[in-house]
C-alpha cells in the first residue's frame, strides 16, 4: 500500500486496562473499528458530492476567497438537486424517497438563503453557517447511503475539525485489489506529519494549526475506488491543551514533534501438563524485532497522542493473540532526553499449564 502526501499553498478518566486491552479482545475491536462502507447509488454519490461542496465552501471563506466559495455552494445545491432527480429511480421505498425529497427540498431552501447573504456575512459567520448546513446534509445523506470513503471519528464532524484533532477515515478494499494509494492534498500546516495507513483500511490524520481545506482521496482497484474523495477543513489555531483521560504514568512533558516508533516483544513459552503419568508439552517463546514503524507519528497535544499511540499499539497487538484467562500491565518509563518506552506484559494462564508471559516494549524517539 502507497501513501502520498501533497502540499498545496493557499487557495471521567480513562484506566489503563480500556486503553491497553487483553490482547483477544484486540483482535475483536480491530474487526470492528473501521466497517466497509457499503455502496454507493446515484442519491447517495450526489448528497455526499454536496457535502464536499460545503466543505471546500467553507475553506473558501476562510481564507476569504468569497468567489471561490459561492462557486462551491452553487455547485452543493446542483449536487442536491441531481440527488432529488435520481430519486424515482433509486429503487428506495416510498417512504424514504418522500423523507429525502423534503429533507433535500428543505437543505436546498437553506442554501438558497445563505447564498444571498453571503456577502453581507463575515468569515466566521460564513463558516460557521456552513458547518451547520453540512452536519445536517450530511445526517440525511446517511439515509441514501454510506460513501466508499467516510469518516468513522465518534460524532462524526461532517468534515470540520479543530487544530490538533485526530480525524480516522474508513474505505474499502475490493478482493485482489494490491495497487491502493491514499493522497492527501492540503496547504502546509492544515495536517500534521504524514497520514496513518492501517491494514485494516483506514486513514489516520492528526490536523495542524493552520487553518484551511483538505482533499482526501484513495486511487487504485479500477472503478471500485478510483478518486474517491472526501474533503476536510481545519479550523485552525493552537491545538487543545492536554486535559484529564491519559492511562496512568503517560508522560505528559512531551513536546511537539514527530516521533519514530520503534518495537519488539516476546510472546512466553508455556509448559502444558496432562494425563497420568503427566506428559507435558512446552510451546516455544516467539521474540520478534526490534521493527520501525515505516510512519512517523505526529504530537500536536498530548491527549490526541496518546490516542493516536493506542491505535497504533492495538494494530500491533492484533498480530498476536493470546488465550483469555490474562493478567496485564502497563508501564512507562520516565522522559529521557527527547524519547520515552512504554512496556507492556500479559501473564496468561489455563489449566494444567504455568503461567506464560507476553512482554511488549515500544520506544518513541523525537526526530
Amino acid at each position: 500500500m502507497k501513501t502520498k502526501v501533497e502540499s498545496m499553498q493557499p487557495r471521567k478518566k480513562l484506566e489503563g486496562k480500556r486503553v491497553f486491552s487483553i490482547l483477544a479482545a484486540v483482535v475483536a475491536a480491530m474487526m470492528l473499528a473501521a466497517p466497509a462502507p457499503a455502496a454507493t447509488n446515484a442519491v447517495s454519490d450526489a448528497m455526499w458530492a454536496s457535502v464536499d461542496q460545503l466543505v471546500q465552501a467553507a475553506a473558501a471563506a476562510g481564507g476569504s476567497d468569497s468567489a471561490s466559495a459561492l462557486t462551491a455552494l452553487n455547485d452543493a445545491e446542483d449536487f442536491l438537486n441531481q440527488a432529488k432527480d435520481a430519486l424515482p429511480t433509486s429503487g428506495f421505498s416510498t417512504k424514504l424517497v418522500s423523507k429525502l425529497g423534503k429533507g433535500i427540498d428543505a437543505t436546498n431552501k437553506k442554501l438558497a438563503t445563505l447564498d444571498s447573504q453571503f456577502e453581507s456575512l463575515s468569515e466566521k459567520s460564513a463558516v460557521s453557517k456552513l458547518s451547520s448546513a453540512a452536519n445536517s446534509l450530511q445526517k440525511l445523506a446517511n439515509l441514501a447511503g454510506r460513501p466508499l470513503l467516510e469518516e468513522v471519528t465518534p460524532n462524526n464532524s461532517a468534515g470540520f475539525l479543530k487544530a490538533g484533532a485526530m480525524v480516522t477515515m474508513a474505505y474499502a478494499i475490493p478482493p485482489g485489489c494490491t495497487d491502493v494509494s491514499v493522497h492527501v492534498t492540503a496547504a502546509p500546516g492544515v495536517i500534521a506529519g504524514d497520514p496513518i495507513i492501517s491494514p485494516d483500511g483506514t486513514i489516520t490524520i492528526i490536523m495542524g494549526s493552520t487553518q484551511g481545506g483538505a482533499d482526501v482521496s484513495v486511487r487504485g482497484c479500477g472503478c471500485a475506488i478510483e478518486c474517491c474523495s472526501r474533503e476536510l477543513y481545519n479550523y485552525g489555531g493552537p491545538p487543545a491543551k492536554p486535559v484529564s483521560g491519559l492511562p496512568d504514568g503517560f508522560p505528559t512533558n512531551l513536546t511537539p514533534g514527530k516521533y519514530l516508533l520503534t518495537y519488539s516483544g516476546l510472546v512466553g513459552a508455556i509448559t502444558c501438563c496432562s494425563g497420568s503419568p503427566p506428559t507435558c508439552n512446552t510451546s516455544q517463546g516467539i521474540p520478534f524485532g526490534p521493527i520501525v514503524s515505516p510512519q512517523l507519528l505526529p504530537l500536536t497535544n498530548v491527549k490526541t497522542f496518546a490516542a493516536l499511540l493506542e491505535k497504533t499499539f492495538n494494530t500491533v497487538m492484533a498480530a498476536y493473540p493470546a488465550p483469555s484467562g490474562c493478567t496485564q500491565k502497563a508501564s512507562f518509563s520516565p522522559i529521557n532526553d527527547t524519547s520515552f518506552t512504554m512496556t507492556y506484559s500479559a501473564t496468561c494462564s489455563s489449566s494444567g499449564c504455568t503461567p506464560g508471559t507476553a512482554t511488549f516494549q515500544l520506544t518513541l524517539q523525537k526526530q
